[in-house]
């Protein structure tokens, strides 16, 4: 049996997050969803088939940066996008927690759909 691969989509707007979810369908992987960094921590240590995480950086109890430290802490390595809506947060700043890309809340969801395929390609290259 071939289990599916999956995407865990991290996000406490569930009005953002259903637009998200709805878009990401595209990428035609299971989408799991998550409302917080901790409830995300919870689904990664018992799903093996996660293969591109999707987080939001402000997020009640655990926000995206202290997930993807958790994530590092506990040798997580799926490949992790970090999305904010913060003017002064850039990309650099993300991939210096060890995200593998950045999307800014402000863009068209169409770039963070460019960004995910492009993060998946790098992840089955490497």
């Amino acid at each position: 049996m071939v289990s599916e691969l999956k995407l865990l989509l991290v996000e406490n707007e569930i009005d953002y997050r259903d637009c998200l979810r709805v878009a990401l369908a595209s990428l035609k992987l299971a989408i799991l969803e998550a409302n917080d960094g901790q409830e995300a921590l919870d689904i990664l240590s018992g799903e093996p088939f996660v293969c591109l995480v999707i987080a939001d950086l402000e997020m009640p109890k655990v926000n995206g940066i202290e997930l993807l430290l958790e994530m590092r802490r506990r040798k997580i390595k799926h490949p992790t996008i970090l999305m904010s809506s913060v003017n002064n947060f850039q990309k650099d700043d993300a991939m210096l927690f060890g995200a593998s890309d950045f999307y800014s809340k402000h863009r068209p969801v169409s770039n963070l759909l460019e960004i995910a395929r492009s993060v998946l390609l790098r992840s089955l290259n490497d």
